[in-house]
């Protein structure tokens, strides 16, 4: 049998098929550039995030602890009166110096609305002691409110309604300095001091809604345009819907330069535990949608994913030798590198909100990983049920933030 032969007495050159995913515009060709299309995506929101760390600790850094006392600028005449409204319920050790610190506040025109949980039948283990801080400083006009009725609490919010004369103020939450003893106090300060102060002040910077009322003040006129506070009833975070309502209006929410020192007579990991959960539930009916992407803005969850992401475009490109490491050594060096960078962002965070030096750091960095380590765990639990149970009481939450009580 005779093998061909062309003109020039050699053999022809074999006929080789072109890969159909080879050619640009083809089928094959646009479905293999999805996993590249993806990734472009994921590392632009990794990057988009990352810059969030940059933005909440500029804002922090000009905005917190810039307040100067102007009182010779302002007549104390001039200034409005104001209603302080402190709910209380039950009893803990720190309770008589927080409440001295509301008795001490220096401003000419304010009251004291204290609204105790506990009814007129059970004596409140609160009263003897807001009895001898009236005493203390009989000049300060206190008024008690107390029962668990709900026609008596609605009675209470129209009260609380009229009284209120200020603009809409909040504050960043944190954690007192002074109240560092234990695992879980350091635990809410890791917390309060890097996730939850990241967003916060990052969503005020891009004049977002994310009033939280652990202390806030609100313009009279404002509130009543809504209805009161009555309104709000329905809801447990009704802060969050106060501060929505507002700026549907068109209210602009400014926030504090001083953060709000949270002081509590107790902290363990259970009731951290169970105050995340009853939060990410929370949000989870507020805002679904969002609630979607809050493991990807924790350090671990966000750090594989975005490991995996650059991993993958270095492969891709003609430049994947460039690094010293290959291979999973790569993807783990990556993921260092990533960890190193939130770490420092996230001690940087502390030390503007505290305005000092971040004390006991060996501390703040055990607690800092474990926390980070069980943000996913705790994201998953909330995720799990509609039902919470605040202050002893359990509640039903339905899409849109409405909860109703279990009985």
């Amino acid at each position: 049998m005779s093998l061909p032969f062309n003109a020039t007495g050699s053999p022809p050159s074999p006929v080789i098929a072109e890969d159909p995913s080879l050619v640009p515009g083809s089928l094959h060709w646009l479905i293999s550039k999805i996993p590249l299309v993806i990734s472009l995506i994921v590392l632009l929101y990794y990057v988009v995030y990352m810059s969030v760390h940059v933005l909440a600790i500029s804002y922090a850094y000009f905005k917190l602890h810039s307040w100067k006392p102007k009182h010779h600028l302002v007549k104390p005449d001039s200034l409005p009166g104001v209603t302080v409204i402190k709910p209380i319920i039950g009893v803990d050790r720190n309770m008589r110096d927080n409440l001295e610190s509301f008795f001490k506040l220096s401003y000419p025109k304010f009251e004291l609305f204290l609204c105790l949980a506990e009814s007129k039948a059970t004596p409140p283990p609160s009263l003897p002691i807001i009895e001898e801080l009236r005493e203390l400083y009989p000049h300060v006009p206190v008024q008690l409110f107390m029962g668990k009725g709900e026609r008596e609490r609605e009675r209470e919010r129209e009260r609380e309604s009229r009284c209120l004369s200020l603009s809409l103020f909040i504050q960043l939450p944190y954690v007192s300095p002074n109240s560092m003893e234990t695992f879980a106090d350091f635990l809410d300060k890791v917390y309060f001091g890097t996730q939850h102060s990241r967003v916060y002040l990052w969503a005020n910077l891009i004049r977002r809604n994310c009033a939280t009322g652990m202390s806030w003040v609100i313009k009279k006129s404002a509130i009543e345009q809504e209805g009161g506070i009555k309104v709000f009833s329905e809801y447990l975070a009704e802060d969050y819907f106060i501060g929505k309502a507002l700026w549907t209006r068109g209210w602009t929410l400014a926030l504090s330069s001083l953060p709000a020192l949270q002081n509590p007579g107790s902290r363990s990991l259970s009731l951290f535990k169970n105050r995340v959960i009853r939060w990410g539930r929370l949000r989870a009916t507020m805002m679904p949608l969002p609630v979607l992407f809050e493991p990807f803005t924790e350090c671990f969850v966000l750090g594989f994913v975005g490991s995996c992401v650059i991993h993958y475009l270095i492969n891709s490109t003609p430049y994947q030798h460039v690094l010293l490491v290959s291979g999973l050594h790569r993807f783990i060096f990556i993921f260092i590198c990533h960890t190193l960078i939130w770490l420092l962002c996230d001690l940087l965070l502390i030390r503007v909100i505290e305005n000092g030096p971040v004390t006991s750091l060996w501390k703040v960095l055990i607690v800092w990983i474990l926390r980070e380590l069980w943000a996913l765990p705790l994201f998953i639990t909330s995720s799990c049920s509609r039902e919470i149970t605040w202050r002893g009481v359990r509640f039903q939450l339905h899409f849109g933030g409405k909860a109703t009580k279990i009985d």
